[in-house]
């Protein structure tokens, strides 16, 4: 997608406790009817099921391509990150498709492969076709409905006055709407390493600068970027915030887990009250049924932003 004016780098977003621009953006009335617009009457069929002649292949990813290039978040789920600040919590708003990694360098003729994240947990792939879709900013896809083979999805964008959002949308045989999700373009991430739900994660949970104490009192001053650096601890260069709680055991609480030049050091609970967070040790204990489980410790360091 090249970016539109509205977006700028992480480094920029608002404070901790503001919903950054990209997330507090609102559809405007035009952007909701154009996205929930239930397309015409016509055959029992999807379209877009021939491949399309390379001079209008050409024209539709022309004017496609500026508009899906990216890495795309699933808004439900970003909308539930923001205001529990709690992934664990917002994990089953994650949706089916939980996010996107578009890149135009995917594109072979009229197809252009895109990578998926489902449920913040798997990864999948989808082809977008360069092929006319049932409305004028929408193009047919590949992703499949398996619970209903029948079932066809188109991928459409949405253009409103501070952002882009895109809209995966499933039809019946007999094109009636049976599902939708709409995905928000996160800023500053390139596309080819499906590491944008992370990003945006970390945005609205951890980037920027605080003040605090450790365990012992002693003054500590750390640096959270979105892109997953940590600056402020000795030897500690990054940090990577879980959103995956299908994997496990001791995957129970919110975590982050410290690391330095890629390898894990450490993993800590944490818990935001207003504009703190304290970061608390962890450790695993095996429950009743003999599976292990992370629980939160002591506190380690108590944060304010500043």
């Amino acid at each position: 997608m090249p970016q539109l004016p509205f977006l700028r780098p992480l480094s920029r977003l608002l404070p901790i406790l503001s919903v950054p621009l990209w997330l507090a953006c609102q559809s405007t009335d035009s952007e909701q009817k154009s996205a929930t617009a239930t397309p015409p009457a016509a055959a029992d069929s999807a379209v877009g099921t021939s491949p399309a002649p390379p001079a209008q292949a050409q024209v539709l990813a022309r004017q496609f391509g500026p508009f899906l290039r990216g890495a795309w978040v699933n808004t439900e789920y970003l909308t539930a990150v923001n205001k529990t600040k709690s992934p664990i919590l917002a994990a089953d708003r994650a949706g089916r498709v939980s996010e996107m990694d578009i890149s135009l360098a995917g594109q072979a003729g009229d197809s252009l492969e895109v990578i998926l994240g489902l449920g913040n947990h798997e990864g999948d792939d989808m082809t977008i076709y360069f092929r006319p879709g049932l409305q004028a900013t929408s193009l047919p896809t590949n992703y499949l409905d398996y619970k209903e083979p029948s079932n066809f999805t188109e991928i459409s964008y949405v253009l409103g006055p501070g952002d882009t959002m895109l809209v995966l949308t499933t039809y019946s045989k007999a094109r009636q709407i049976v599902d939708r999700s709409s995905f928000r373009r996160v800023p500053g991430v390139q596309p080819g390493k499906l590491d944008g739900l992370n990003a945006a994660v970390n945005s609205l949970l951890f980037a920027g600068r605080y003040a605090g104490i450790d365990s012992v009192g002693k003054p500590v001053q750390l640096q959270f970027t979105a892109s997953g650096q940590l600056r402020g601890l000795a030897g500690v260069d990054a940090y990577y915030t879980s959103t995956d709680f299908g994997v496990g055991p001791g995957n129970d609480i919110d975590n982050i887990t410290f690391k330095n030049k890629d390898t894990p050091v450490r993993t800590l609970g944490f818990q935001h009250r207003a504009d703190s967070v304290r970061l608390f040790a962890t450790k695993l204990v095996f429950d009743k049924d003999s599976v292990e489980t992370l629980v939160r410790g002591r506190v380690l360091y108590k944060l304010k932003r500043r």
